[in-house]
């Protein structure tokens, strides 16, 4: 297909491929909150467009009321007697008045039976107890334990954890209630009446405890009446239509679980948490001679309910069944046992040609049930997870057990694999956001992902000289469910074979070949990384005063405090526990962001006759692949061996990390660093450094600097060794990377603060105003030099989106944030300047646009990525591009004074308004923008006086709620005075209409190679919901047309389209060029677009030949 490829200059917008760029300028994904936490976009919205159905399937059998030592907690309120005739079997029994108990009439208290067992039916005076105890507890209303009594027992762990994974995820999953089978359950008959029932006592071991009690004990024989719920008869033989409490597809049905599961708020007494109006009621007929548990039935059941469910099924939804119990299989069905219960977990394997996985989650079982407990799990596809006695213990009354909560998230995670997976029994999903990028490493002698030696990592010339291999690695991200784990993967992009028509006798040809797959120490049990430790990992994080320290247990004294927060009960935070849980995470989800590959230094041309002597300096210096993932940390990963050596937690997100600890959920994720980090070589005080720079996107509302020109590495690890050891060991000393400055000061996050809004900290009061005015840290920074040669280094960053409610908090004051854009001292981060763009007037008030139904219009920010350049064949800065959320794109002239000090010329000129026709005129809709959520690309012309830029409005992340409009693909002409409209195709994109026809959306940013501009969108099918979205590469000239021959003639013309590819069946990411190709992701591939035989051109990018595509996984 013919190309012609123009004379024109093209501003790269980010760091692709070569990794010493000038400007790393900006150009991940947007990095968004959740609807749920009052944001514009969602980045995990392509999961939720369907909700599954979850069904929790609940065990009321023996040992609900018990703890994990078997203590059985009695489900009535007991009452003090003042009488003197009552006085000695009270105090015998351990009632203190004025001490434990109210010294009055009919003061409450609840008892605790300890160890309590059955026993065979035995007569005391009249009176037949079938259970035994070693002793009584009473807790009366002066007891600290008193208002949480009863949440040591298993049924008010299961209610506690339920709940808050209900809460988390309400609003994306169909949630289903069942229970074991039982026939009129009830508390029970109170043991201080008439009407007392048979064997509704307990023999008391304890001496103390067998004096004379005409009501509660019989002949001082230590015999205690205690109330018991009752069933009649066997719950085994129950009708089967006794075990659907609420059924998912019913009206209202997350609401009426909830009401049925969860505790209430604030209980006037331990009665009231655990007796709920219609709720649940544990009971059974166990004896001393049966257990009447019959788990082979409710799994029987569970069956049942989710084959109707898929019966009914039009959506394609996912199903899983989450089993909570307390042990094994009982004796009261005929012919079960543990082992014929743990077989029926196949028949789940193979429902209508859908695989339902059943989690099993057993609180504290006999240690004898858990092996069975596992295979039900095992053998439907699904895992098991043991709530353990000392889980429980840590745990504070009154609160979630961490771990059931994660494992209640994880089995809701699996409902959000994809279609086919899920239904397939693959293993895990694995989904990417973001685009994958390319980079440099040293593979000499290196091994692929299975230990094979690479081939020809190192190859010469006919004249015997060294052929560097340049961009030589493809990295792409993601992250997995259920788990909700990192997938960074590295790819060997081309190999070099011997070809003696080429001058240097070799071509270097697409491979494709796995080099890794990234892991932290003690993180795995396979690979690399589960011969290491997690005492291994080098994890850092800094204290208010940006001092650098550990983060492991030997500071967990000084992080204390800011692990905690704002904790209501700072006497039973354990900072010692949280770090350790911290410590062993695998590598966090990385959603919205893009790594950076630093190789050595090898900016090319040299910028000053300083450079080559850094580039000596460093030489031997390691690539690093730099990535923020959502378990609160910047990770540093060995880019020749793929394991963590490094990684940083921000000051500000201490508080936040204990959350990690309960997992993370699909509908109210916590995201933390969630940015795209950016490297940059500069110059300071006339030396020559590697700063990076980041923010945390949806985590938080800080960017922060780094210097990690990581001197003398090569003297302690080789680029060349292929053992971690050395690596880890230079990274051991807290000094080889230094945080250099926060912005805002990190001094002035304000830990204690705690609200709806913001829960983990906030800027604090004393902050200036300036430092109040930057929002959740979506816009990744761009880095230059100001104008010329004696300019200053800066950073160069929006503001982005900060929810309404959180931008009028007290200690806000009321500051707009989110419309400024800031160049900040690279050296300091102290204010060179900030302009702030204003608004619309339009949604100011609103936090989430999705909320009010309402996403055409919504609160202003510069979300995007900034771009910078300046004048043709040139590494200066003087002008700023960046669009809005109201639809404008602005630019910014960049001046500096006598000390290079940079500054903005005047107010930013507004260029065009996409939401304008020809970005001028009048508007497309009253009361609809077009916003502008990512970076744009630009492009000079006209002998470097005029500048094309490319974008997309919308995005694929934005709910469709209330919309019904096209977004649209522009460019315009900046002739250095206003935007001319070069091209908008709203006929080329099916339009969004509130989910109620094909939509289709712009995935991200733009990329430019030579005269044209790719665009990716993905199509998705609402109506039809079982068809997986599409994925579409437009291909198009400055003014709109088509870029290639499409229709076979030999020419482009305007019968050849825009579209030069579609992946069905898959979401796509942005593209970016480089090396002379084009790559991005359509679901789980990364597709490579361009010439096979043709990589390791070296720096620049150049038109992109569409000779073959390529997938790689």
């Amino acid at each position: 297909m013919s190309k012609r490829i123009p004379n024109t200059v093209v501003t790269s917008r980010r760091r692709v491929g070569h990794p010493r760029q000038w400007l790393l300028l900006a150009a991940a994904a947007a990095a968004l909150w959740t609807t749920n936490a009052f944001a514009q976009l969602d980045p995990l919205l392509f999961l939720k467009r369907i909700p599954p159905n979850v069904l929790f399937v609940m065990d009321l059998g023996p040992g609900m009321l018990s703890d994990a030592d078997n203590n059985y907690y009695d489900p009535y309120q007991y009452k003090y007697s003042n009488s003197g005739s009552d006085v000695a079997w009270q105090t015998a029994l351990g009632l203190n008045p004025g001490v434990n108990i109210l010294n009055q009439n009919n003061a409450p208290y609840y008892r605790k039976f300890n160890n309590r067992g059955y026993t065979a039916a035995t007569n005391v005076g009249g009176v037949t107890y079938d259970y035994s105890a070693d002793s009584i507890t009473p807790v009366g209303s002066l007891d600290a334990s008193y208002s949480t009594f009863y949440a040591p027992t298993r049924f008010m762990i299961a209610r506690r954890a339920i709940t808050q994974a209900i809460d988390e995820n309400t609003n994306v999953v169909r949630v289903g209630l069942l229970k074991t089978r039982q026939t009129t359950p009830a508390w029970g008959v109170p043991p201080n009446g008439a009407g007392k029932l048979a064997n509704d006592a307990a023999l008391i071991a304890s001496v103390a405890q067998v004096p004379t009690d005409t009501n509660q004990s019989t002949g001082g024989k230590g015999v205690w009446y205690h109330m018991r719920t009752t069933v009649s008869g066997n719950n085994a033989a129950a009708a089967n239509t006794t075990y659907n409490v609420v059924q998912a597809d019913a009206a209202n049905a997350n609401t009426t679980v909830r009401a049925d599961i969860a505790i209430p708020a604030n209980p006037a007494t331990p009665t009231d948490a655990l007796q709920v109006a219609n709720g649940l009621i544990p009971g059974s007929n166990t004896t001393n001679a049966q257990t009447d548990r019959p788990l082979g039935l409710m799994l029987d059941d569970a069956k049942t309910e989710v084959t109707r469910l898929i019966t009914a099924d039009t959506q394609c939804r996912n199903n899983v069944i989450i089993m909570v119990v307390a042990g094994g299989e009982g004796t009261t069905t005929a012919g079960a046992t543990a082992a014929t219960t743990a077989a029926k977990g196949s028949a789940f394997l193979n429902i209508s040609n859908r695989h339902v996985p059943v989690y099993v989650i057993a609180i504290a079982p006999a240690a004898a049930d858990a092996a069975n407990l596992a295979l039900i799990a095992t053998n439907s596809g699904g895992k098991y997870f043991e709530i353990t006695k000392a889980q429980i213990t840590a745990t504070p009354a009154g609160s979630a057990v961490p771990e059931m909560v994660k494992a209640i998230n994880y089995g809701i995670q699996h409902a959000f694999q994809r279609y086919a997976d899920c239904n397939s029994n693959t293993a895990e999903s694995e989904f990417q956001v973001t685009s994958p990028i390319a980079g440099t490493v040293n593979l000499i002698g290196a091994k692929d992902i299975t230990g094979q030696v690479l081939p020809n990592t190192q190859v010469f010339d006919k004249e015997g000289t060294l052929i560097p291999q340049r961009t030589n690695m493809l990295l792409s991200t993601g992250f997995e469910l259920p788990g909700f784990e990192a997938r960074l993967r590295a790819f060997r992009i081309y190999k070099p074979i011997a070809d003696s028509t080429k001058s240097s006798g070799y071509k270097f040809s697409q491979d494709g070949t796995r080099l890794w797959v990234a892991c932290a120490p003690g993180t795995t049990t396979s690979g690399p990384c589960s011969s290491l430790a997690t005492t291994d990992r080098n994890i850092y994080t800094s204290l208010p005063d940006g001092t650098i320290v550990k983060f492991d247990a030997s500071q967990a004294a000084t992080l204390a405090p800011y692990l905690a927060g704002a904790n209501p009960a700072p006497g039973s935070f354990n900072a010692t526990n949280v770090i350790n849980g911290v410590r062993a995470l695998p590598l966090g989800a990385i959603v919205s962001g893009t790594p950076a590959v630093m190789d050595p230094p090898s900016l090319d041309p040299p910028p000053d006759a300083n450079y080559p002597a850094f580039i000596d300096e460093n030489k031997d210096r390691r690539s690093i692949v730099w990535v923020c993932a959502n378990d609160g940390m910047l990770h540093a990963i060995d880019a020749r061996l793929g394991i963590e050596v490094w990684a940083y937690i921000p000051f500000n997100l201490l508080t936040k990390v204990k959350t990690l600890l309960d997992g993370q959920s699909v509908g109210k994720f916590d995201y933390l660093m969630d940015s795209s980090p950016k490297v940059a070589d500069v110059k300071i005080n006339g030396g020559w450094r590697t700063y990076l720079v980041v923010g945390e996107g949806a985590g938080g509302t800080f960017y922060q600097t780094f210097d990690v020109t990581l001197d003398d590495m090569g003297t302690t690890a080789s680029p060349t060794d292929n053992a971690i050891t050395s690596s880890l060991l230079y990274f051991s000393s807290a000094t080889r990377i230094a945080l250099k400055w926060s912005f805002p000061r990190m001094s002035k996050f304000d830990y204690t603060i705690s609200t709806a809004t913001t829960p983990y900290g906030d800027i604090s009061s004393s902050a200036t105003s300036t430092e109040k005015s930057v929002g959740q840290t979506w816009s990744d920074p761009a880095v230059g030099q100001a104008v010329n040669a004696s300019g200053k280094f800066m950073v160069i960053t929006g503001s982005g989106f900060l929810p309404y409610t959180q931008q009028q908090a007290v200690n806000r004051g009321g500051t707009a944030a989110g419309t400024s854009l800031y160049l900040l001292d690279i050296e300091t981060g102290s204010v060179f300047a900030s302009k702030d763009v204003g608004n619309d007037g339009q949604a100011e008030t609103v936090d989430n646009c999705a909320a009010v139904n309402n996403c055409q219009i919504m609160k202003n920010a510069l979300h995007a990525d900034p771009v910078a350049t300046g004048p043709p064949e040139s590494r200066y800065v003087d002008k700023v591009y960046i669009g809005d959320l109201d639809g404008k794109v602005w630019r910014f002239n960049i001046v500096t004074d006598t000390s290079g000090v940079p500054s903005f010329t005047a107010n930013p000129t507004m260029l065009y308004n996409a939401s304008l026709t020809g970005g001028h005129g009048s508007a497309k809709k009253a009361g609809s923008s077009q916003p502008i959520f990512s970076s744009m690309a630009s492009v000079t012309v006209g002998g470097g006086t005029q500048q094309y830029i490319f974008f997309g409005t919308g995005s694929d992340l934005l709910p469709s709620n209330g919309v019904n409009q096209s977004y649209q693909l522009l460019a315009f002409l900046d002739n250095g005075t206003t935007g001319v409209d070069a091209f908008t195709t709203p006929p080329n994109l099916t339009a969004v209409a509130n989910s109620t026809a094909d939509e289709e959306k712009v995935t991200s940013f733009p990329a430019v190679a030579g005269d044209i501009v790719f665009f990716t969108t993905t199509t998705f099918h609402p109506q039809t919901p079982c068809v997986q979205p599409d994925a579409t590469l437009y291909a198009l000239t400055y003014t709109g047309g088509p870029a290639y021959d499409t229709s076979g003639d030999g020419t482009v013309s305007s019968k050849d389209s825009i579209k030069a590819k579609t992946v069905t069946g898959a979401r796509a990411t942005a593209p970016f060029v480089v090396d002379q190709h084009l790559f991005f992701s359509a679901g789980t591939k990364a597709e490579m677009f361009g010439d096979p035989d043709d990589y390791n051109n070296g720096v620049g990018q150049v038109g992109v030949r569409i000779l073959s595509w390529r997938e790689v996984r």
